[in-house]
Parts: C-alpha cells; sequence; structure tokens
C-alpha cells in the first residue's frame, strides 16, 4: 500500500508541474512578424506544402505583424492569422521582433 501511495504521489507531482507546460504551448497567439532573409514577401498557404504554387492565398509583406495561432509539423511550419485570414507560413521565416525594415 505505501508502494502504491508513493506512486500516486508521484504522478500527482508529475502533473501539477506538466499542466503549466501544457497551457503555455496551447496558449501561443501572440505576435510574430515576417522576416524573410531576402526581405521579400512570404507566401501564406491554405496547407503546409510548398511544393506547388497552388496553395499560396495571399503574400504578406516583410516586417508585417502575425498572430502566431500555432506551431505544426514539428515546428517546421507555423499556423498564423493576418488580416482576418488563417494559414500556414513555413516558420523559419518569422521572429519575435519586428526586423528593420529599409525604405
Amino acid at each position: 500500500m505505501k508502494k502504491f501511495a508513493k506512486v500516486i504521489t508521484a504522478l500527482v507531482l508529475i502533473m501539477a508541474i506538466m499542466v503549466p507546460v501544457f497551457a503555455s504551448a496551447e496558449s501561443s497567439n501572440h505576435t510574430m512578424y515576417v522576416n524573410t532573409t531576402n526581405h521579400q514577401r512570404l507566401n501564406m498557404r491554405n496547407n503546409c506544402d510548398y511544393s506547388t504554387n497552388d496553395g499560396i492565398v495571399m503574400t504578406i509583406p516583410y516586417g508585417k505583424p502575425v498572430t502566431l495561432l500555432e506551431m505544426v509539423r514539428h515546428g517546421q511550419w507555423a499556423m498564423i492569422e493576418y488580416n482576418g485570414r488563417v494559414g500556414y507560413v513555413v516558420a523559419h521565416c518569422l521572429s519575435k521582433t519586428n526586423p528593420i525594415v529599409k525604405k
């Protein structure tokens, strides 16, 4: 019985530690910025596939803020919202800080 109590206690402690981790991962809605290496527009797609141009729903200008909704495909893609539309972009083209936009 003591062993069972120790296992239950350990599980409760693990859950107490993990719940905040899962909560922060799910509530990832925060502002990110388009930061392409060539300072060009970023293609937003209706799926996580950049092998064709068929899935492009819009392009987002360099430096524009977007709302990150979720990281997908092992962090390679990001589901975002921009100007009321939801789509997918390559995650490495987003940054947490606003890049300097040269005019």
